[in-house]
């Protein structure tokens, strides 16, 4: 006997999996973009504060990983698998992510401008889309390595952290002032 027959159908558990995985793929790759607008107030990151961008982010992937495993109770060996996996889909979402800012960058200019290169921006459309697409996928493999040693509700678990984790960030942002005062850098 399946584990799930007289429960649900795993056709409609995987389909409130997927809805919540895509709710929390937004709320998780718009973690470290809003955090970088929280403490910058810049569209682009500049060159020189990548490091440093790159090191918060693994500070606050290691701090969200820690407190998952308390939360869920995950062993010692759960945990430092967990943070491994989630670093890794971080990097990966981090490259996309810089990708689609200089695709929406082009298109933004091209707008600005009253560009007529109908070619170009149907190719930079695309190209967004296909973005799109390698994150979900990088979901999708984030979620199939985490269900090697999580359970599904342990899984949905962290996705509902992710969003909560994206929400503070959210007001943390929107209580900082815009700029900051003269003299204060």
């Amino acid at each position: 006997m399946r584990a799930w027959q007289g429960r649900r159908r795993p056709g409609r558990v995987l389909a409130v999996v997927v809805t919540v995985l895509a709710l929390g793929l937004g709320a998780a790759s718009g973690i470290e973009a809003q955090t970088r607008g929280a403490t910058q107030r810049s569209t682009v990151a500049p060159p020189q504060n990548d490091r440093a961008n790159a090191r918060q982010g693994r500070v606050l992937l290691d701090r969200f990983a820690q407190r998952a495993g308390r939360a869920l109770r995950l062993s010692p060996d759960q945990t430092r698998r967990l943070q491994n996996e989630l670093q890794a889909s971080r990097e990966a979402r981090s490259r996309i992510t810089a990708q689609a800012r200089v695709v929406r960058q082009e298109l933004a200019r091209m707008v600005r401008e009253s560009s007529t290169d109908e070619t170009r921006m149907a190719e930079l459309l695309d190209e967004s889309v296909q973005l799109e697409i390698r994150a979900a996928e990088v979901g999708a493999d984030e979620q199939r390595r985490l269900a090697e040693f999580l359970t599904p509700t342990q899984r949905v678990r962290i996705i509902w952290l992710r969003q909560r984790l994206a929400q503070e960030a959210l007001r943390q942002r929107d209580t900082l002032p815009a700029d900051p005062p003269p003299g204060v850098n």
